[in-house]
């Protein structure tokens, strides 16, 4: 049987704690700016009489925390696993669902919670504005379609999003579980230049690096004259299972490491 529940339990326990602290930071940052801002406006003497609070950048901090929590220890969890009769392929398949689980927690839940913060702009004197990458990226989308459909397209968003995130984590682990120190050395070594390598050629070749990552954001986004959510769910998806299909292919046969 591939789903065994005390793993999936076990997957998705660590990864709903871990978030649940980045949510509880995340919180505790916003609460801390509205204080600090509404104390400015008492030591102003009241002449600003209304708090603005401009918050965002919720989507990628937990997409940084979920594809760090993915990155578990995979050799001891690799030894634990083996010695209760966890087969790989039961062990990659709970990893997976646990992802898929975690991440449509994690998209209501930061949706319920960016929501909640925002309705505290309902309160007098005070204006609080909610930046959101699916707001940002589909406006002009959302403007033609319904409330219901507008929320739920964005629930799925999130959710392919931070697949994603958890999956690029789970390769990151696996890579680095079959590489050596040098392969080790040398990816962080790409991952350190890559930046300043690819400014130095998008300059050499005229804004053609540049232009090609627009390129690929238009097939993200979807071309014409409104973005198309579905565009970037659609590549969301089929990124994650890119990254899957040579998880499971490493997993399958590597050497079980003491």
């Amino acid at each position: 049987m591939l789903l065994r529940k005390p793993v999936f339990e076990y997957y998705l326990r660590r990864s709903c704690i871990g978030m649940l602290w980045v949510l509880g930071v995340y919180a505790g940052l916003f609460l801390l700016g509205v204080i600090l801002t509404a104390v400015t406006v008492v030591e102003d003497g009241g002449s600003t009489s209304t708090i603005n609070i401009s918050f965002g950048g919720a989507e990628g901090i937990f997409f940084i925390a979920f594809m760090i929590a993915c990155m578990s220890d995979f050799t001891s969890e690799f030894h634990f696993m083996s010695q209760h009769g966890v087969s790989r392929r039961s062990a990659f398949v709970n990893f997976v669902l646990h992802i898929v689980a975690t991440s449509a927690i994690i998209s209501v839940v930061l949706y319920l919670s960016t929501t909640l913060f925002g309705l505290i702009g309902a309160l007098p004197s005070v204006q609080i504005a909610t930046q959101r990458t699916f707001l940002s990226a589909y406006g002009a989308w959302l403007d033609g379609a319904g409330a219901v459909v507008g929320v739920l397209t964005n629930l799925l968003f999130d959710w392919a999003m931070f697949i994603v995130a958890g999956v690029l984590g789970y390769v990151v682990t696996i890579l680095f579980y079959r590489m050596g120190k040098v392969g080790k050395t040398i990816f962080w070594g790409v991952i350190i230049v890559s930046g300043p390598f690819l400014t130095f050629l998008n300059h050499l070749t005229d804004g053609r690096v540049a232009q090609l990552g627009l390129w690929f954001w238009n097939i993200f986004i979807g071309h014409g004259d409104v973005a198309n959510p579905w565009n970037g769910i659609g590549v969301f998806l089929v990124l994650a299972l890119i990254g899957l299909v040579p998880c499971w292919l490493l997993i399958r046969r590597c050497a079980l490491k003491k």
